[in-house]
């Protein structure tokens, strides 16, 4: 297990390590931890008009609003990539094991204190390997990494344009359309500047593509 840096008083881990650089890629292969703690706070609780016209707000204090931190590690550093707040403990709680559930998350974690941990799940702060397509969410990665690669192969403009044309959408199968989009922009435009591996890792990616969706209207024939 790697030396997490503590958290803060509240079991926050923002405060200690702060937030991703933009140099980060834009999604990362593993995610180390997901962490919930309490983060209470005044909030509006409603508006009502007095007799003058005038508006008139109440303010009340959240004491079990909650944060889910979602922490990466990249290339020998601990940074917290995303924060999402939720009304109440509960809610963070479902929020965060849903995400462990379903995402490559090494730890689970409450108020900074592990509470679940998936071995399988790799801490080794770079890019695997080899990258495989189990969920859409990998397609992401994939993207992100061949944003990566193409940089570094002094391809800029066309990896500014491949980056430019992913956006988020809903629902997933729409997401998977708009991935599905940019894999074949880069196949057809810049993948033969790139080693052969990665090209080959983009058409078994839309090949997989095709698999969870045979019905559909492909782009990639």
């Amino acid at each position: 297990m790697l030396d997490l840096p503590k958290p803060d008083s509240h079991g926050w881990f923002e405060p200690i390590i702060g937030r991703s650089p933009t140099s980060w890629p834009w999604a990362l292969p593993h995610i180390y931890a997901v962490n919930v703690a309490i983060d209470p706070k005044i909030e509006f609780v409603g508006a009502s008009a007095t007799p003058d016209g005038s508006l008139s707000l109440r303010q009340g204090f959240n004491s079990d609003r909650s944060r889910v931190e979602v922490i990466g590690y990249w290339q020998n550093e601990f940074r917290v990539v995303h924060v999402e707040h939720t009304s109440n403990r509960k809610q963070a709680e479902e929020s965060a094991m849903h995400d462990f559930s379903c995402l490559p998350v090494r730890y689970l974690m409450h108020d900074g204190r592990v509470v679940q941990e998936n071995g399988e799940v790799p801490t080794t702060g770079n890019w695997p390997a080899e990258l495989k397509i189990q969920r859409y969410q990998d397609l992401g990665v994939l993207c992100a990494f061949i944003f990566e690669q193409a940089k570094q192969v002094g391809l800029v403009n066309e990896a500014e344009a491949f980056r430019c044309s992913i956006r988020l959408a809903s629902p997933v199968t729409e997401q998977v359309m708009v991935y599905e989009a940019a894999l074949v922009q880069a196949l057809n435009s810049f993948s033969h500047k790139l080693p052969s591996h990665i090209t080959a890792v983009i058409r078994g990616a839309l090949e997989t593509i095709q698999s969870w969706y045979p019905q559909s209207h492909r782009l990639a024939k």
